[in-house]
């Protein structure tokens, strides 16, 4: 069982999103992830796959920040992003038309994470 945010846990998203093969006409796009003090990796929409990597991806797209307290509460599924958002607690930055544009993509892989939430420990 990985821990959230672990190296270890982001190979783990890899490997869950690997096979997520998106619909015809995807956008290239890359969202960067930074969790204050404890993590930062990157989702990227490649063809009509998705790629995770650790780290700061240079010339990301989309970023969200949070502390590690809703992070983890979004990835177990306690706490949607919306009211995260709208209270605060997830800061976003880059082109909210991005955002719009690929919010169903964003949802597929998040539905494709149910497995690795169940393997996690927080």
């Amino acid at each position: 069982m990985a821990h959230f945010l672990s190296d270890e846990w982001i190979e783990d998203l890899a490997t869950a999103l690997a096979d997520v093969e998106l619909a015809e006409g995807a956008v290239d796009v890359v969202v960067q992830q930074h969790v204050d003090g404890a993590a930062s990796y990157w989702i990227a929409v490649v063809g009509r796959r998705l790629r995770v990597g650790p780290g700061v991806a240079s010339g990301a797209d989309i970023t969200f920040s949070c502390d590690l307290d809703t992070a983890s509460a979004i990835s177990r599924g306690e706490r949607n992003a919306q009211d995260a958002f709208a209270a605060g607690h997830l800061r976003f930055a880059g082109d909210v038309t991005v955002l719009l544009r690929e919010a169903p993509v964003l949802a597929r892989a998040s539905e494709a994470l149910a497995g690795l939430r169940a393997r996690t420990s927080y």
